[in-house]
């Protein structure tokens, strides 16, 4: 009975389970995709994603991005990584990746998330975490930021002031549906304020070799991430899908809003990989 007892808190200790919204890094991901570079092809950044709770407590393999990024459907699949904010950097050691699927859903205008599921889980630890998903639309009192991410993969966040959604209307009819924001420029001393390090709040000033994709593709490229006065969690709140002017970095940019495609969101966070596979394949 001792023994037995023994391997039961073993297990458990190599089983660490995580609550959403702890810590936003551990919960950003780069989608990388195929792409033909001279005579090979090699891994080229598609965009970030976020990680989402699934049915396990212990581990996600769902990824949730903007259908626009995971647009192309690659014979070889996709590739996530994850567990470092600098992969090729300061983070080297503790990057994973993960070969992932792709899944949208049509009609695509009424859809515009898409869900990549991970072939092997990524477990949580200090390093993964998930976002949280919302459980009410975004309140008033809130504080939001976008990722971005640079061409060497380092990834940074910066806040963004939500506007009305009238103020999207140039980008689409449909603003209702939408969320809209707009990028802020923050300094060192107002970000320790905040919270955040000086290094997340400057990310790499851009140049030839260190530039800002989301800067200038703010379209496929940024989740929203916000938390509440109600909820101070991190919680995926929705991802760029447009912007009014995409070279301009203080644009509106129209966001998808997770909350209106929840449904979808959860429906394929709460199966795994191979529980997908088997429901595509009867």
């Amino acid at each position: 009975m001792k023994q037995f007892i023994i391997i039961i808190l073993l297990s458990s200790i190599n089983c660490v389970s995580s609550e959403c919204g702890q810590d936003i890094f551990s919960s950003l991901v780069v989608v990388y995709k195929p792409m033909v570079k001279g005579t090979e092809t090699v891994m080229g950044i598609a965009c970030q994603g976020v990680i989402v709770p699934g049915k396990h407590q212990n581990f996600s393999d769902t990824v949730v991005t903007s259908l626009p990024c995971i647009a192309e459907d690659p014979e070889e699949g996709y590739l996530v990584g994850y567990a470092a904010r600098d992969p090729f950097g300061d983070d080297a050691q503790t990057a994973l990746d993960a070969r992932a699927q792709r899944i949208i859903e049509f009609p695509v205008d009424k859809n515009p998330f898409g869900i990549l599921k991970t072939v092997t889980p990524m477990v949580y630890d200090t390093n993964v975490q998930p976002l949280c998903l919302p459980e009410v639309p975004l309140p008033n009192s809130h504080q939001c930021v976008i990722g971005v991410i640079s061409t060497s993969a380092l990834m940074a966040v910066r806040d963004v002031q939500m506007l009305y959604p009238n103020v999207c209307e140039e980008i689409t009819d449909d603003y209702e549906n939408y969320l809209c924001a707009e990028m802020l420029a923050i300094d060192g001393e107002i970000a320790e304020t905040l919270g955040y390090s000086r290094q997340v709040a400057e990310p790499p000033i851009p140049d030839p070799i260190e530039k800002l994709l989301s800067l200038e593709l703010a379209s496929i490229m940024s989740p929203l991430i916000c938390r509440t006065v109600q909820r101070q969690l991190w919680t995926f709140y929705g991802y760029a899908y447009d912007a009014l002017d995409v070279s301009d970095f203080q644009s509106p940019i129209l966001f998808s809003d997770a909350y209106k495609n929840l449904q979808m969101i959860k429906k394929y966070a709460g199966v795994t990989y191979d529980e997908w596979v088997k429901s595509m394949e009867s």
